[in-house]
């Protein structure tokens, strides 16, 4: 139920980042990689400053392959930790895991604010065993990265030239490889959205240089997928598609409107026939559009508080803020001292603006001040950066050195060197701490890990009443109910009963070898042992009934099925 902790959260981010001591370990593992990491972004960075030969397509992807191996080799200390590092990461893994089992989405799954195809995507993340499976999903966060990188450099190509799109590429590549941030290196619900929403808008500039049906095609089938990615991101969606209706029309071809609105329709037509022949078209209307519509109207904070904690979270982050500030002084400075802006590239700056602008307002939609919504921010940002750059190359500015040295290294200045000295600064990691050891579990979650698996096969269900996905994914077993955890079933609501009755029927009909109460001290969000399942009656006397206590380790106990006996190695 990706997002769903929201309500909670805050109580426990305070001491998320309590200290920033780096143990030695960490830091000689991750010494080999990032000096590798380095050597590809310096060469990254001398490409940005070379022109391309026409047409020599080895050499673009030889220059986003850098790219990916800077993401890969910055972040591969983390991507190898072999323990949840955020909940949403782990709930997506374990809901996949279920998935395998039975695909049909709001049957076997919940997603909560996400979609089902964050879900999807993480299919093949679920084939890697126990806890492999977090650096197979930390890895597919990377590559919806690097698509994402892609497609916005692509986009300010078509537009501007190869060495504008690559150097605004550099400071988003910057960021994103050197962030340790457990919120921005996670597998976010964001990622998938933000790389549609991409694909979608290089389609769409590709449409206004060269009009093509399959650029209409594929802008509207991409922006009507993004819903089901992520809602939160739907506003961004439903403005580029009005944008681009806007100038099909005003280009004369008024014929194409049709077409965009029907393909932009085909995703949801096709969701709307799957989940009405599997008889999910209820569960789909309550889960993912009545109560995310709820949810947004609890815990909300005011649009002010909501900025001044996310500056804050950039602030802690560093890499974030160096590379917000440095992009809103160019961008700026641009528009304010280069002289007139021709009207081509007025418009394209003029809808990346507003590309940002509905970027925001979707940011600041739900009243929650988490960090990763502003996955959403680097699109727009890296567009706006780079027609910006472009502006100031074809302004003159600087006299004939302009285009070659100077704006370039301004630009670089004020987006990328920053970032570079603080990497290279001894400051600590603000974020060490939390990955490496307060966000491991101790030897009883590893005992607790050892005790599930000799009483299950790889594959069975697990029935968890709390907040512990983790005991999915490191012991193998799928989901018994539609929700990894059971925050719908204790917070109040007018969902809550629905969700209660639905929990309590999936559970009976499965009637899985192991129940897990997970509500206890040292547990998210559960954290009391008044939380725990005996608060509903009914729950409380079918487990009493049909399960005995196999123990409790870290917090946790565990039940298992009368008829079930120690499973042989």
């Amino acid at each position: 139920m990706a997002g769903q902790r929201r309500v909670i959260a805050q109580s426990h981010r305070s001491q998320m980042w309590a200290t920033s001591q780096t143990p030695l370990s960490l830091a000689a593992f991750a010494a080999a990689p990032a000096l590798a990491g380095w050597v590809l972004l310096l060469w990254a960075t001398a490409g940005s400053l070379r022109d391309e030969q026409p047409g020599n397509k080895s050499s673009r992807w030889t220059w986003w392959l850098l790219v990916l191996g800077v993401l890969v080799l910055f972040r591969w200390p983390l991507i190898t930790l072999a323990h949840e590092l955020y909940a949403d990461e782990t709930q997506m893994l374990a809901s996949a895991l279920t998935l395998r089992h039975d695909p049909v989405f709001w049957r076997s799954v919940d997603g909560g604010t996400a979609g089902p195809l964050d879900f999807y995507v993480l299919l093949p993340a679920s084939f890697f065993p126990g806890t492999a499976g977090y650096a197979a999903t930390r890895l597919t966060a990377v590559v919806l990265l690097w698509g994402l990188l892609v497609a916005a450099g692509e986009t300010l190509a078509l537009v501007t030239d190869r060495r504008v799109a690559r150097a605004a590429v550099l400071p988003a590549l910057a960021f994103e490889a050197f962030t340790t941030s457990p919120e921005l290196v996670h597998y976010s619900t964001e990622l998938v959205a933000a790389l549609l929403l991409a694909l979608a808008v290089c389609a769409i500039v590709r449409q206004t240089i060269r009009p093509a049906d399959g650029n209409l095609w594929a802008a509207a089938l991409l922006l009507g997928a993004v819903p089901f990615a992520k809602l939160q991101a739907g506003p961004i969606a439903a403005a580029l598609g009005l944008g681009l209706i806007v100038f099909e029309h005003r280009a004369g071809r008024p014929r194409h409107v049709g077409l965009l609105i029907g393909a932009a329709l085909l995703p949801s037509l096709l969701v709307a026939v799957g989940v009405t022949a599997t008889g999910q078209a209820e569960h789909m209307l309550i889960r993912y559009f009545l109560q995310n519509s709820h949810y947004t109207q609890i815990g909300r904070l005011a649009p002010g508080e909501v900025v001044g904690q996310l500056w804050t979270q950039s602030v802690t982050n560093g890499y974030h803020a160096l590379w917000l500030a440095g992009s809103a002084v160019f961008i700026i400075g641009a528009a304010g001292g280069a002289g007139p802006v021709p009207l081509p590239l007025r418009r394209s700056a003029l809808a990346a603006a507003g590309l940002l602008a509905v970027s925001v307002f979707a940011i600041l939609a739900p009243g929650r001040p988490y960090h990763h919504y502003l996955n959403l921010l680097t699109l727009p940002l890296t567009l706006l950066s780079g027609l910006a750059l472009h502006h100031l190359r074809q302004s003159g500015l600087g006299g004939k050195y302009s285009a070659t040295a100077l704006v370039p290294g301004v630009f670089l200045l004020c987006t990328l060197l920053p970032q570079l000295g603080l990497r290279a600064s001894p400051r600590p990691d603000p974020f060490a701490y939390y990955n490496t050891t307060l966000s491991a579990r101790g030897p009883e979650h590893h005992q607790l890990i050892a005790a599930i698996q000799s009483l299950s096969t790889p594959g069975e269900a697990l029935g968890l009443w709390g907040w512990r996905s983790s005991l999915y994914v490191e012991a193998g077993l799928t989901h018994a109910t539609r929700e990894p955890t059971t925050l719908f079933q204790w917070v109040a609501g007018p969902w809550q009963n629905y969700y209660l009755r639905s929990y309590y029927e999936n559970l009976v009909a499965s009637a899985p070898p192991l129940f897990v109460d997970t509500a206890g001290p040292g547990n998210f969000w559960f954290d009391r042992r008044a939380m725990g399942h005996e608060v509903y009656p009914r729950l409380r006397d079918w487990v009493d009934t049909n399960y005995r206590l196999v123990g409790e380790w870290d917090g946790v106990r565990l039940y298992a099925r009368r008829d079930r006996r120690p499973v042989a190695p």
